[in-house]
């Protein structure tokens, strides 16, 4: 592949010739302002979306003969703008802080980048996630709107992500579209059996953002679901959500025995601790709100992780989790379909563990990595 692209690049002209051989990778993170490389991605804890989307990237740009340059901008060191010099291209991660002074920071380096990147001809690629373009009047909402207006390519986790990313293009000059699927991040496990002799165990994981869903959820669960003897809720997030999380189901009124357990999300074991905890859990359930444009259009990753790790999985009716419908359940009625899903639980995981492999295959680590490789060629050699 490193062959294939040396010989495309030699054919592209004077002006490749005069661009560094490197890819350069703009990131959120909480490293110091201005940190690079394996500082910008480990020194601070870095989105999932940094690890999940773009990891694979900067290895696909590895492969291609390409140097990655993976840069940490804010506002507060502006001597970031000069060492930008003549990559071959320039790709966007996902920006953004729920502080919006720091939020600030974020965007108004960004944005000051995209100038100097448009006038060198180097091509601008937008990851674009969680429709944060239409975040209210945020700064990173101004500039995910700028981001997508002034992009050479746009790479979307889902098709219903692209519908809305859309909105915000320049309608003369739109820029090429890329569906880039997130890549599994768990090793394929066998769906777990239920003892009767042990509680029915569920698990909810991910970022505080969701986390309300899952609040919503707790009271109804805990006193509508009789379809088991008892139940372990694991809740694998932040310490502040796994609190939460707790305290409401010790206010609930439960029809059976629900116990607690926390696990406290290590970004730095990752995807292995998740493997771990889901391989320990029954049930994965995964609320949120189809008519929320910020969720209406989530990645598929969070149901493929769980189906994949043998977990049944019961999911709010989101665009790419209807995708799945043949080896999910999906629902916004979380009591009624969680006690079905038990009364039919040998049946329905003996059923997807035939079709898993078909209905993921596309998922898999290799296939998004050629994804990404097609994606940099094309669109350095454009």
């Amino acid at each position: 592949m490193r062959g294939l692209f040396h010989k495309l690049a030699s054919t592209h002209g004077n002006m490749a010739q005069t661009k560094e051989r490197t890819a350069l990778f703009l990131i959120h993170s909480l490293a110091e302002a201005g940190s690079r490389g394996k500082i910008a991605l480990q020194g601070g804890n870095f989105l999932a979306s940094t690890r999940i989307q773009l990891g694979p990237a900067i290895k696909a740009a590895s492969n291609l003969g390409l140097q990655p340059d993976i840069r940490n901008l804010r506002s507060e060191k502006p001597d970031y703008l000069s060492k930008i010099k003549n990559p071959k291209i320039c790709i966007f991660g996902k920006l953004s802080h729920p502080k919006s002074e720091f939020a600030k920071r974020v965007a108004i380096a960004n944005l000051a980048a995209i100038p100097v990147l448009k006038r060198r001809r180097i091509p601008i690629a937008v990851a674009y996630s969680d429709n944060l373009a239409t975040k209210e009047d945020s700064a990173i909402a101004e500039l995910y709107r700028n981001l997508l207006w002034h992009a050479d390519a746009t790479i979307y986790p889902c098709k219903a992500m692209a519908e809305l990313g859309r909105t915000w293009y320049d309608k003369n000059n739109p820029p090429k579209e890329w569906i880039i699927e997130d890549p599994c991040q768990i090793q394929k496990a066998p769906f777990h059996e239920l003892s009767r002799e042990k509680p029915c165990r569920i698990i909810w994981f991910g970022h505080s953002s969701n986390a309300s869903y899952l609040f919503k959820q707790i009271p109804l669960l805990t006193e509508e679901c009789e379809a088991w003897h008892s139940f372990e809720l694991t809740v694998l997030s932040d310490a502040e959500t796994t609190k939460k999380a707790q305290q409401i189901l010790s206010q609930c009124k439960s029809k059976r025995p629900w116990m607690f357990r926390s696990s406290a999300w290590d970004t730095s074991k990752q995807p292995e601790q998740l493997q771990k905890e889901l391989e320990r859990a029954h049930i994965t359930i995964i609320p949120s709100d189809e008519n929320n444009p910020r969720k209406s259009a989530a990645s598929h990753n969070r149901a493929v992780d769980a189906v994949m790790s043998g977990c049944m999985t019961i999911a709010t009716p989101l665009s790419s989790y209807r995708e799945l419908q043949k080896v999910l359940l999906l629902t916004n009625n979380f009591p009624k379909s969680l006690n079905e899903g038990i009364a039919q639980y040998e049946r329905l995981t003996n059923k997807w563990a035939d079709l898993r492999s078909e209905n993921l295959s596309r998922f898999s680590k290799t296939n998004n990595s050629k994804n990404w490789e097609k994606f940099l060629i094309k669109t350095i050699l454009n």
